[in-house]
């Protein structure tokens, strides 16, 4: 058997959004105490077993004053290998499926991040086929 795979790096800064909106109807994030500055994605793409693995680095900044200990992303069919906050493993869990919008994935912090301080968020997970 031949693993045939490929390996794509995307580098992106988030668009930001110069109209202040109401809390937007189509996420469970978190959004309101954190500004994604920043996402680092790594994917291998493994055609023979129909998946695709790697790891998304997301680079967030406080928008409040500590008043957050936890980081919620949108996700849906993922299988979590691992969640390292600051280069150090968190804790982390799923919190109750929320359809359409998927599985909301929520992270533990330490401790609060004081306004415009920044967090880095490495998710490794694996991408099934379904």
């Amino acid at each position: 058997m031949t693993l045939r795979s490929a390996s794509i790096t995307v580098r992106f800064n988030q668009v930001r959004n110069m109209v202040t909106n109401p809390r937007d109807p189509n996420t469970v994030s978190n959004y309101n105490n954190w500004r994604s500055t920043h996402i680092t994605a790594n994917f291998d793409i493994l055609f023979d077993q129909k998946k695709l693995v790697g790891n998304v680095v997301h680079r967030f900044k406080s928008i409040t004053n500590a008043e957050s200990r936890e980081i919620i992303l949108d996700t849906s069919h993922l299988d979590i290998g691992t969640v390292k906050v600051n280069g150090q493993p968190s804790k982390w869990e799923w919190m109750p499926p929320l359809e359409p919008f998927g599985v909301p994935l929520k992270i533990r912090l330490e401790q609060g991040v004081e306004l415009d301080g920044t967090v880095e968020v490495d998710v490794c997970f694996a991408r099934p086929s379904i």
